[in-house]
């Protein structure tokens, strides 16, 4: 019949272990996807937020910088008498002279100006040329103007500086009335703004770049791609393209590709610029790295549950009595009871008396006072610091269990001056911790020496004796049996 017991137990074991282990597999996938799926966001949110702050100040200063010089009374009394002055190269100088001045205490790239009643092009180093609607270099010129917006950025090649792919910060030029005088601008490398985004894709293996409202690239680390290429030509893209371009700063996330989570797609809307900045996380080649490394684990973790299951079978076979009676405690104080005292006496008997053993036995002074004037609970809390206190203490170097009532048995392997003196230190640790409680706790202890061959009963009636001859004697005692018998 046990071993029909045993069997059974050994079976639902290992399936609680088996299911455990299904369920804590499939935990694990689902926290790991979701933590891999929150630290992508994180890093992509994290690039998104930084990359944000450091294009918007790197393109914001051009903004104002131009926006001031728009607004600038000098530039617009010199275009205001431009005309009178046309063949006055002096009065051109003056004009250069303040685009060359601003280039180079903001360090941009270029500074221009464009007379709205003469066309002509000024810049930093004299006189550019004539703009014309027909010219394919000048359209820009005259869409913005017709626009009738108050600036605009631009994204051209200069062609001032040997056809440098630049991103112009373009600004209207008015008199007091609102008629328009000319446009003034500055320019900066587009490679300013690739390097700054190069970086961030190197370090965080991302892809980042900049569109407008439509989707078209604006900036890019692949040059071919500006003005060439748009986001959403992805039919996937298409699809939500209302969803994640907003006209608010708050960064979209959008997740996108094989199983809708191939792709982390975190959009950022620049108001200054009415530009968008996308971050872009391929997370493929993780998810084939983490679903490589979930197959090795599993393969690692069944191997392991079929030799859990054929170990805990032997364990359960083997020790399955032993731990049954060992795990008897005693239910008020935690501490083992007298049964355990017993079993463990079998077991370590010779060995006690070979590294010189003793056995204690207290009992509480007056605990029958104690319940009839504090009651039960106040007396069970009384047993319960003393079973707390005792099995503390005398953990390094024995066992102590609850032998019944108020009784506690346990023994000390130190020398017998060094066991009085533990359990000195027990009776003084009892009496203060009981004291907080409001009661003067003493106990009166009887110490006997573990010899070989001897027998528990007698011990505990040597130790017995011993406690109760303190009792006698006026409690809050120790006698050591080998000084009364």
């Amino acid at each position: 019949m046990k071993k029909h017991i045993l069997l059974k137990t050994n079976i639902i074991l290992c399936l609680i272990i088996f299911a455990g282990f299904l369920g804590i597999t499939s935990t694990s996938y689902n926290t790991y996807k979701k933590v891999l799926e929150d630290d992508v966001e994180n890093i992509s949110k994290l690039t998104s937020s930084t990359l944000y702050s450091k294009i918007d100040g790197k393109l914001i200063e051009p903004l104002f910088v131009a926006q001031t010089m728009a607004n600038d009374t000098f530039l617009k009394s010199w275009l205001k008498h431009e005309k009178e002055n046309i063949n006055n190269n002096e009065y051109k100088e003056v004009v250069e002279e303040y685009l060359y001045a601003i280039k180079e205490k903001y360090g941009y790239d270029s500074a221009f100006l464009i007379s709205a009643g003469t066309n002509i092009y000024y810049f930093y180093d004299g006189i550019n040329k004539i703009v014309n609607e027909e010219n394919e270099h000048d359209i820009w010129y005259y869409n913005f103007i017709n626009k009738n917006k108050p600036y605009m950025l631009n994204i051209d090649y200069d062609e001032v500086n040997n056809e440098t792919l630049t991103i112009f910060v373009d600004c209207r030029v008015e008199n007091k009335e609102g008629k328009l005088l000319g446009v003034v601008g500055v320019g900066i490398k587009m490679d300013h703004l690739q390097k700054l985004l190069k970086s961030y894709e190197d370090e965080f293996d991302l892809n980042a770049f900049l569109t407008d409202k439509n989707g078209l690239i604006k900036v890019d680390t692949d040059s071919e791609n500006i003005e060439m290429v748009n986001l959403f030509e992805d039919e996937k893209l298409s699809k939500v393209k209302c969803d994640i371009f907003t006209e608010h700063s708050n960064a979209k996330i959008h997740w996108y590709g094989k199983n809708k989570m191939c792709s982390c797609l975190i959009v950022q809307y620049i108001p200054n610029l009415e530009w968008y900045l996308v971050v872009e996380k391929n997370t493929q080649v993780i998810r084939d790295s983490f679903h490589s490394l979930l197959k090795k684990d599993i393969a690692i973790s069944s191997l392991i549950l079929v030799l859990l299951m054929a170990l805990s079978s032997y364990i359960i076979k083997r020790y399955n009595h032993k731990l049954f009676v060992l795990s008897k405690m005693d239910e008020l104080t935690g501490l083992p009871n007298s049964d355990a005292l017993e079993m463990r006496f079998l077991l370590e008997e010779n060995k006690w008396a070979e590294k010189g053993t003793i056995l204690f036995l207290l009992d509480v002074d007056d605990f029958k006072i104690i319940n009839d004037t504090k009651g039960h609970i106040f007396g069970n809390t009384i047993l319960t610091n003393i079973g707390e206190i005792v099995g503390k203490m005398t953990k390094s170097y024995g066992m102590s269990v609850r032998w019944g009532g108020d009784e506690f048995v346990g023994t000390i392997s130190l020398p017998l001056e060094e066991s009085r003196v533990l359990i000195e230190e027990i009776m003084e640790e009892v009496y203060k911790t009981c004291l907080k409680d409001g009661w003067k706790v003493t106990l009166s202890i009887g110490i006997t020496d573990i010899k070989k061959n001897s027998k528990l009963n007698d011990l505990i009636e040597e130790a017995d004796r011993a406690m109760y001859f303190s009792k006698c004697s006026g409690k809050n005692k120790i006698t050591y049996y080998e000084d009364i018998k």
